[in-house]
């Protein structure tokens, strides 16, 4: 009997399993309060973001492809919420220091 030949993950999948690797790096630099590095990463994330914008104009998810899409996302907001409750003490604390109310 012939299994169907299993299907090669899509570019735009693979993209936004690169964004949610970055994402959680961004967590753990965020928890290390390095927030060069932070910044860092979010640039590489635009450029993420980027290559799924252009990668979605070809190529159209599944079901399957369509709801793993959404788990990645919820992981990255999940992840992007920590790293904004993080930010914001360290926001609020060089407003302060730069006399900005």
């Amino acid at each position: 009997m012939n299994r169907p030949a299993a299907r090669e993950p899509s570019r735009l999948i693979e993209v936004y399993e690169e964004i949610a690797r970055a994402s959680r790096t961004m967590l753990d630099a965020a928890k290390a309060e390095d927030w060069e590095r932070v910044a860092r990463i979010e640039a590489d994330c635009r450029e993420l973001i980027d290559r799924i914008r252009m990668a979605a104009r070809d190529e159209r998810l599944g079901a399957d492809e369509a709801r793993r899409r959404m788990e990645i996302l919820r992981v990255v907001l999940q992840d992007d919420a920590q790293i904004r409750a993080r930010s914001e003490p360290w926001l609020q604390d060089l407003n302060r220091i730069l006399g900005v109310s």
